[in-house]
């Protein structure tokens, strides 16, 4: 107590008392506060341990685990999905080859009408200039004489549904759908 007491001379005891009581005010709130921060410390390190509980091996083993079934699980649900759309595709395929089928039928049944309309506009069966069908043809025999001589003729006639006429290779009566450069000149 020497250090107390001789201090206490110098400046007075007033001052030494105020100066332990301030001195003992800061250690109050300096060590409040070390608590403080303790507190705070062991808080966040608590906090720590419950989220490395997630993290334990065993949680991790669990939620791969659970991952594995689940992707598993999908794998299963898309091979199922495949076999459907591969069956699905498979009737389709089929669907196909019967429609290129029925193409190849029908251009050939084409194939067979243009050649059947070729014939038919060939032989004169249908009007040169529109198509309408021959209503009549016919050969008529007939006589000429012809310097003192009677020589035997055919007379050749034939007509169509639009009006067209053809006599002895000469047109008497033309088609509604002849063209300016159709009429003979």
């Amino acid at each position: 107590m020497d250090l107390y007491e001789a201090v206490a001379r110098w400046i007075g005891w007033p001052a030494v008392s105020a100066i332990l009581l301030l001195g003992g005010a800061l250690a109050y709130f300096h060590v409040r506060n070390l608590f403080k921060l303790q507190k705070d410390k062991i808080k966040w390190f608590e906090q720590q341990v419950a989220s490395t509980q997630d993290y334990r091996p065993d949680v991790l083993a669990q939620r791969l685990v659970e991952r594995l079934r689940i992707l598993v699980q999908e794998i299963d649900r898309l091979g199922e999905d495949q076999q459907a759309r591969a069956l699905v595709i498979r009737q389709k395929e089929i669907e196909i080859s019967h429609v290129k089928i029925e193409i190849e039928d029908l251009t050939n049944q084409l194939t067979r009408i243009k050649d059947i309309l070729k014939v038919i506009s060939d032989r004169e069966l249908v009007c040169p200039y529109c198509g309408s069908p021959l209503v009549s043809h016919e050969i008529n025999p007939g006589s000429q004489t012809y310097q003192g001589r009677e020589v035997k003729l055919e007379h050749e006639s034939t007509t169509y549904e639009c009006g067209f006429e053809i006599k002895d290779g000469i047109i008497t009566n033309q088609c509604p759908h002849m063209s300016p450069d159709d009429f003979p000149k």
